[in-house]
């Protein structure tokens, strides 16, 4: 279950777009849903420790 939920999560928070929609949804992780932006670092830094470098075009966490 937390790998379906990272992966979901994931894929939203670090999603690079140009779509206004994306950028609130972004925003509204960020401000509202602060345990879950949490859950993905945690996800990140424990599972995959090398994340910059393997995803260097995402946002740096």
């Amino acid at each position: 279950l937390d790998s379906t939920a990272f992966g979901h999560l994931a894929a939203v928070y670090f999603q690079k777009s140009p779509l206004k929609e994306l950028g609130e949804v972004f925003d509204f992780l960020n401000k509202e849903c602060a345990n879950l932006v949490a859950f993905i670092k945690r996800m990140i830094t424990k599972y995959y420790p090398d994340w910059n470098e393997l995803a260097p075009e995402s946002k740096e966490i």
